[in-house]
């Protein structure tokens, strides 16, 4: 992965969190992932479908690592 590439996926995983954070209002309005990148865009933070497809598989495995560590320490 090359390091523009990696920094837009950094990118996105951090609006991805910024998201969460109810701190982007326009994101409850979103129709498709083009739509998210634009308010993403109009937020200062760039990058393109592809690089939040692959934010969103990150984000997906980093919280299936927590909540699987999660169910390994209660049993």
């Amino acid at each position: 992965m090359n390091k523009l590439l990696h920094m837009s996926v950094q990118n996105a995983l951090y609006f991805i969190n910024k998201c969460r954070q109810n701190k982007v209002p326009k994101a409850v309005e979103v129709t498709s992932m083009p739509h998210l990148v634009s308010i993403a865009y109009e937020e200062g933070i760039i990058f393109s479908v592809e690089e939040l497809k692959k934010a969103f598989q990150t984000d997906w495995k980093m919280r299936w690592i927590k909540f699987d560590k999660k169910v390994i320490e209660t049993r």
